[in-house]
Protein backbone atom coordinates (compact mmCIF):
# COMPACT_ATOMS: atom_id res chain seq x y z
CA UNK A 1 0.00 0.00 0.00
CA UNK A 2 1.43 3.85 -0.87
CA UNK A 3 1.50 6.09 2.41
CA UNK A 4 0.67 9.97 0.68
CA UNK A 5 2.35 13.19 1.55
CA UNK A 6 0.64 15.92 3.29
CA UNK A 7 -1.00 17.37 0.02
CA UNK A 8 -2.21 13.89 -1.22
CA UNK A 9 0.57 12.83 -3.32
CA UNK A 10 1.03 8.86 -3.05
CA UNK A 11 4.49 8.05 -2.01
CA UNK A 12 6.03 3.80 -1.88
CA UNK A 13 5.51 2.80 1.27
CA UNK A 14 9.54 1.84 1.91
CA UNK A 15 9.66 5.64 1.34
CA UNK A 16 7.44 6.80 3.99
CA UNK A 17 8.96 3.96 6.19
CA UNK A 18 12.57 5.65 5.82
CA UNK A 19 11.02 8.73 6.13
CA UNK A 20 9.53 7.56 9.86
CA UNK A 21 12.92 6.76 10.93
CA UNK A 22 14.46 9.62 10.40
CA UNK A 23 11.46 12.13 10.83
CA UNK A 24 11.12 14.25 14.09
CA UNK A 25 7.62 13.98 15.15
CA UNK A 26 5.73 17.08 17.09
CA UNK A 27 1.97 17.59 17.77
CA UNK A 28 0.42 20.79 16.21
CA UNK A 29 -3.57 21.04 16.55
CA UNK A 30 -5.85 22.83 14.43
CA UNK A 31 -9.25 24.08 14.71
CA UNK A 32 -11.99 23.99 12.44
CA UNK A 33 -11.21 26.95 10.58
CA UNK A 34 -7.82 25.23 9.96
CA UNK A 35 -5.76 27.83 12.20
CA UNK A 36 -3.13 26.46 14.49
CA UNK A 37 -4.21 26.23 17.90
CA UNK A 38 -1.09 24.87 19.62
CA UNK A 39 1.97 23.86 18.51
CA UNK A 40 3.43 22.97 22.13
CA UNK A 41 6.43 23.21 23.18
CA UNK A 42 8.07 21.89 19.37
CA UNK A 43 7.67 25.72 18.60
CA UNK A 44 8.66 28.98 19.93
CA UNK A 45 7.56 31.28 17.63
CA UNK A 46 3.78 31.90 16.09
CA UNK A 47 2.88 30.84 13.00
CA UNK A 48 1.50 32.97 10.54
CA UNK A 49 -1.92 31.47 11.15
CA UNK A 50 -1.36 32.15 14.63
CA UNK A 51 -0.81 35.77 14.02
CA UNK A 52 -3.36 36.24 11.82
CA UNK A 53 -5.97 35.05 14.12
CA UNK A 54 -4.36 37.37 17.15
CA UNK A 55 -4.11 40.28 14.99
CA UNK A 56 -8.05 39.42 14.15
CA UNK A 57 -8.68 39.55 18.31
CA UNK A 58 -6.65 42.34 19.12
CA UNK A 59 -6.75 46.14 17.67
CA UNK A 60 -3.82 47.47 19.88
CA UNK A 61 -0.69 46.54 21.84
CA UNK A 62 -2.68 44.36 24.88
CA UNK A 63 -0.54 46.46 27.94
CA UNK A 64 -3.55 48.69 29.37
CA UNK A 65 -3.12 52.14 28.34
CA UNK A 66 -0.96 51.44 24.78
CA UNK A 67 -2.34 52.11 21.80
CA UNK A 68 0.64 50.99 19.46
CA UNK A 69 -1.35 49.00 16.26
CA UNK A 70 -1.67 45.46 17.21
CA UNK A 71 -0.34 44.70 13.25
CA UNK A 72 3.10 46.97 15.02
CA UNK A 73 3.43 44.65 17.92
CA UNK A 74 5.15 41.62 18.70
CA UNK A 75 3.60 38.42 19.09
CA UNK A 76 4.13 37.48 22.98
CA UNK A 77 3.56 34.34 25.63
CA UNK A 78 1.30 35.73 27.87
CA UNK A 79 2.67 32.67 29.69
CA UNK A 80 6.43 32.74 28.93
CA UNK A 81 7.71 29.71 26.63
CA UNK A 82 10.61 29.27 28.84
CA UNK A 83 10.51 27.01 30.94
CA UNK A 84 7.11 26.05 30.18
CA UNK A 85 5.18 28.54 28.35
CA UNK A 86 3.35 26.56 24.92
CA UNK A 87 2.39 28.20 22.02
CA UNK A 88 -1.25 27.78 21.88
CA UNK A 89 -3.45 30.57 20.49
CA UNK A 90 -4.72 31.16 23.97
CA UNK A 91 -1.19 31.70 25.44
CA UNK A 92 -0.41 34.43 22.89
CA UNK A 93 -1.18 38.06 22.79
CA UNK A 94 0.22 41.33 21.09
CA UNK A 95 2.58 43.37 23.04
CA UNK A 96 4.73 46.09 21.50
CA UNK A 97 8.10 46.14 21.45
CA UNK A 98 9.10 48.55 24.58
CA UNK A 99 6.20 46.42 26.58
CA UNK A 100 7.65 43.42 25.68
CA UNK A 101 11.00 44.05 26.52
CA UNK A 102 9.76 45.30 30.16
CA UNK A 103 7.60 42.57 30.01
CA UNK A 104 10.30 40.34 29.74
CA UNK A 105 12.34 42.14 32.66
CA UNK A 106 9.81 42.46 35.08
CA UNK A 107 7.51 39.33 34.51
CA UNK A 108 6.33 39.42 38.95
CA UNK A 109 5.19 42.71 37.58
CA UNK A 110 2.80 42.09 35.12
CA UNK A 111 -1.18 41.08 35.84
CA UNK A 112 -2.76 39.69 33.56
CA UNK A 113 -6.53 40.05 33.29
CA UNK A 114 -9.11 38.21 31.45
CA UNK A 115 -11.71 39.67 29.05
CA UNK A 116 -13.91 37.25 29.00
CA UNK A 117 -13.98 37.00 24.99
CA UNK A 118 -10.84 35.05 24.23
CA UNK A 119 -8.31 37.79 25.02
CA UNK A 120 -6.34 39.42 27.90
CA UNK A 121 -4.90 42.71 28.52
CA UNK A 122 -1.86 43.39 30.64
CA UNK A 123 -1.31 45.76 33.56
CA UNK A 124 2.31 46.40 34.64
CA UNK A 125 2.99 47.41 37.80
CA UNK A 126 6.02 49.74 38.15
CA UNK A 127 7.22 49.92 41.29
CA UNK A 128 7.02 46.52 42.69
CA UNK A 129 4.12 45.42 45.46
CA UNK A 130 7.28 43.38 47.54
CA UNK A 131 9.25 46.92 48.38
CA UNK A 132 7.07 49.83 47.81
CA UNK A 133 9.15 52.56 46.87
CA UNK A 134 10.14 54.62 49.94
CA UNK A 135 10.44 58.39 49.78
CA UNK A 136 12.90 60.00 52.06
CA UNK A 137 12.80 63.79 53.47
CA UNK A 138 15.49 65.70 52.14
CA UNK A 139 17.58 67.73 54.92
Amino acid sequence: EPAFLEDGTPIPAQDARRMAYTAELRRVLRDADGIMRDFGRARRLASADQREAILAMYRTCCREGCDVPAYLAEIDHIEPWYPTGRTNLDNLAPLCAADNKWKSRHPDRVEVIDQGDGTVSMRFHRYSKLRPRRWTDRQ
